[in-house]
């Protein structure tokens, strides 16, 4: 998942910094197709790291690559 910091996020004044991070959508559907519920899940401070406010070890972590393309 990619992203930009735009607005203020878990007590982190918005920063503008891009963001990039591994992470995984669980999605429940009814047989019609209709959604009904979704989960999604990462490591929030891997992405706070990214931010600059978390904790120093996850801060030097590398950003993951983004995938390129339209089925990205």
């Amino acid at each position: 998942m990619t992203g930009l910091q735009s607005h203020d996020w878990m007590r982190v004044a918005a920063t503008n910094r891009p963001v990039a991070f591994n992470g995984i959508t669980l999605v429940w559907t009814k047989d019609d197709g209709s959604i009904t519920d979704a989960h999604v899940y990462f490591d929030v401070a891997v992405v706070r790291g990214q931010l600059g406010v978390g904790p120093r070890a996850l801060v030097a972590l590398r950003t993951p690559q983004a995938v390129a393309g339209p089925n990205a």
